[in-house]
């Protein structure tokens, strides 16, 4: 079955988030724009779109989705973590030896995010397995995940493979996976009224987080409001599917659903091709001196790069598309 388009575009809006704050943080030297407000958000949308993806009304062989994992997941990390060792070390100046760097690939740590997603998705299969899909064993299953994450993050230890994210992320997987199960049960709040009640609700939620100064970090996790966050970030990715959802019956968007279709090789360039633009643009006399509009500036050039670099990639693969 022919994946929709929206799914892609969302995809695409939250990695170019994600690539603007790396910009961002690298232009800059920091967050101008709190992390809080939009950064958290992205990440998390992609775990439940990872989620609902993952729900199919047949039946879930676990053989064939650990199949799909390693090749698209796991066989990526270990081919850009590694093609990137080189560079990594190169630009932390010796400071990283290529043992540090490879020890840190063996253990998960070289990408956070996408060694999160690999370990999350794994258990999450694990759990839908032994479930058999019944929905309050499932949902037994996917809340001892969240708790185990609240206790292991007290600790503030980083665990092989980002064990604790990875945790969290199977509540958000399973949110997804329920959510796309009960869709049809869901649009009925589909309505311009819903949609508008709940981006007051956003923005109320965002001034009220600002103003207590809360935390709101899910690397390392660091969750001052439970309740909060997670009204946040649910409220803010139904509001990121109504509207990719009414972009996708509109307009073709084009880029972003090739960012989409591609996310995890755009998100292992978010690093070092901002890093490379802001060294070219500071020797060419642009570095950043507090005019603001330079950041976008350096974020289109950013984005450019990293698209042509990751269409070379998927044309080495076959899988480009116009």
């Amino acid at each position: 079955m022919q994946r929709e388009q929206w799914i892609d575009i969302a995809r695409g809006l939250c990695m170019a988030a994600i690539l603007y704050d790396h910009t961002e943080v690298y232009y800059t030297g920091d967050n101008i724009i709190p992390y809080h407000l939009y950064v958290t958000n992205a990440l998390i949308a992609f775990y439940l779109i990872s989620g609902y993806l993952f729900y199919k009304s047949g039946t879930f062989y676990l053989k064939r989705k650990m199949a799909s994992i390693f090749r698209s997941l796991i066989r990526t990390y270990f081919v850009f973590t590694t093609l990137m060792a080189a560079p990594k070390t190169w630009a932390h100046q010796g400071e990283l030896s290529l043992t540090d760097v490879f020890t840190n690939i063996a253990l998960g740590k070289a990408s956070w995010f996408v060694a999160s997603l690999i370990m999350a998705e794994i258990i999450f299969s694990i759990i839908i397995h032994i479930s058999k899909q019944k929905t309050w064993t499932l949902s037994i299953l996917s809340f001892i995940c969240l708790s185990l994450s609240i206790y292991l993050s007290i600790h503030h230890r980083n665990y092989p493979w980002q064990f604790n994210n990875a945790l969290q992320a199977v509540f958000i997987l399973y949110i997804g996976y329920m959510y796309h199960q009960h869709e049809e049960e869901f649009h009925r709040f589909n309505t311009p009224l819903y949609t508008s009640l709940l981006l007051i609700l956003l923005i109320c939620l965002k001034i009220y987080e600002r103003y207590h100064d809360m935390n709101m970090f899910i690397s390392p996790i660091v969750i001052d409001n439970y309740l909060v966050f997670f009204i946040d970030v649910l409220v803010a990715t139904w509001l990121l599917m109504r509207l990719c959802q009414w972009l996708s019956n509109r307009l073709p968007c084009y880029l972003l659903t090739f960012t989409g279709k591609n996310s995890i090789i755009y998100y292992f360039l978010c690093g070092g091709i901002p890093m490379l633009v802001t060294m070219t643009l500071e020797k060419a006399g642009w570095a950043y001196d507090g005019r603001y509009w330079l950041v976008p500036l350096a974020f289109a050039i950013v984005y450019a790069v990293a698209t042509a670099i990751t269409a070379l990639f998927a044309y080495l693969k076959n899988d480009f598309r116009e």
